[in-house]
This record gives structure tokens, sequence and C-alpha cells, in this order.
């Protein structure tokens, strides 16, 4: 039988980490670093800001070329749908979301308040799911009879000002500022 020794000063080895120690790492880095590639938000970004400028200049009175910028706003929000990494990515891209729809409801708003009737007051009639946005975002609104009433102009502020604070919001969490 043979016999193996070891002089007395070699040091053993032993990996410096173990399978746990490494996975333990991994997941506190992956929990730790929920940063957000701005890189990533670019394009959504300055898609919520040329529709924000558009509507700040035209008062979203050019429809159409608004609906062309909310277009390119919605394509950006697409192409982001499931290719975000952590909580604040997501949370980021809700906010795009919310502020995309907020600005489909004022494009909708402003169509409505250039066409169709108006009372006296400078309110129109909403029927259907308007009323339901109406609600959503707390619009002001008059029952007549069985009617619904709207006022646009104050609408058309709570709308805009709605996408804005998302817009807002989202380049906050991109940024790292809250």
């Amino acid at each position: 039988m043979l016999k193996l020794v070891l002089p007395v000063n070699v040091p053993v080895m032993r990996p410096a980490f173990s399978g746990v120690t490494l996975w333990l790492v991994g997941a506190l880095l992956t929990v730790g670093s929920n940063r957000v590639d701005q890189k990533k938000f670019d394009g959504v970004y300055r898609a919520a800001k040329a529709l924000e400028v558009d509507i700040d200049i035209t008062d979203g009175v050019s429809v159409a070329q608004s609906r062309v910028l909310l277009k390119q706003l919605q394509t950006e929000v697409s192409l982001l749908q499931g290719r975000t990494n952590g909580q604040r990515e997501a949370d980021a891209l809700a906010a795009y979301v919310e502020a995309a729809d907020a600005y489909s409801e004022f494009l909708r708003f402003r169509f409505l308040d250039l066409h169709g009737d108006t009372d006296p007051d400078g309110r129109k009639i909403i029927m259907g799911e308007v009323v339901d946005v109406a609600a959503k975002y707390q619009l002001p609104t008059e029952t007549r009879g069985d009617t619904k009433w709207v006022d646009t102009g104050a609408a058309l502020r709570l709308l805009s000002a709605a996408a804005k604070s998302k817009v807002t919001r989202a380049a906050q969490i991109v940024n790292g500022q809250t």
C-alpha cells in the first residue's frame, strides 16, 4: 500500500467560493442593483416629450399630427413590453403606459371639443365609455336628466396634466430620482 505524505507547510487548497456562496452573492446583486437601463427608455421618453410639446404648442387642435405622435409613443411603449428588468423598469414602463392612455383620452376629448354641440356653458354631452373615462380621471361632469355633460376645457387641462405627471414620474424613475 502506497501512502501519500504531504509536507507540513503546504496549505490545503479549498475553493475560494462555494456554489452556495456564489448563488447568494448573485442573488443579492440582482436584488440590490435595481438599476434602470436609461438607454432602453430613450425612445419612449423622446416620443412622450414630442407629443407633450405638440400638445402644448397646438393645444391638441392639430389632432391628426398629435395622433401620429401618440402612435409613436404607443409603439415605443410596446417595444418595451416584456423587456423590463426589475421593479424600477417595470414601474417606469407602467408610468409611460398611463401617460399614453391619458394622452389618448386627451385627444378624444379634444375631438369632442372641436365637434358636436355645445351648451351655452361650453359643456358637451358624453355617453358610453366616455362617461367611464370621465369618472376614471375625475373630470368635472354634470348630470341633466338622463344625460351627462362635461366641461371639455377643464377635462383637457386635467388630462394634459395627468399625462405630463406620468411622463415626469417615469423620467424620475429612470433617472433614479425616486
